[in-house]
This record gives structure tokens, sequence and C-alpha cells, in this order.
């Protein structure tokens, strides 16, 4: 069994990763990737959403929908986060949906 050299996770650990030839997994390769972005990288990240958000934002009230987006929510910190930024930033009226599949047979 491998284990990452620097996060220490094993090889087999779910979600999958994988260990490059220098003994670190895919998990700590994409944190020092993101370690490298600039503040600037990510402001225009957010404007390159705030468009994406906006262009669909204004064709949902053109149509007159009441919603101008559905946003997947399981009740978690996550979910908090996004449907606050849609909701308070980026003024989008969402509607928000869950799927309770504790239930399957």
């Amino acid at each position: 069994m491998k284990y990452c050299l620097r996060g220490c996770y094993p090889e087999n650990a779910r979600p999958a990763i994988i260990i490059d030839e220098e003994g670190v997994c895919s998990g700590c390769r994409t944190f020092e990737h993101r370690l490298k972005l600039s503040a600037e990288d990510w402001k225009e990240k957010e404007n390159t959403f705030k468009e994406i958000v906006n262009e669909y934002k204004e064709k949902a009230r053109k149509e007159g929908s009441p919603y101008d987006c559905i946003l997947p929510v399981g009740g978690g910190k996550d979910s908090h986060f996004q449907a606050y930024y849609l909701t308070q930033v980026c003024k989008v009226r969402p509607l928000l949906i869950t799927y309770n599949s504790g239930y399957n047979s």
C-alpha cells in the first residue's frame, strides 16, 4: 500500500486519489496549485462567474420566471454559503431543491 508523502493519505482513499511518481497525491497537488493563484486570478474568476450569472438572470426575468436558477442543496455549510452568495451578493432568485436518498431500496 502506497501513502502520500505529504498528506499521508493511503492509495485506496475515497474519493480515489492518484499518487504520482514523486509519491505525492492528487489532493496535495491540487492544494499546491491553489496556493500559486494570486488574488487577481480569483477576482477574475469571480467576475467571470458574475457575468455568467447575470446573463442567465436576465434571460429568466425576460421570460417571466419567478426563479433565476435551480440550486441543489444538501443542508450543509457549502449549500448555505452558495445560497447566501447567490441571493445576497449576486441578487439571484434561486429555487432551492434537495433530494433525500436515504430511503432507497
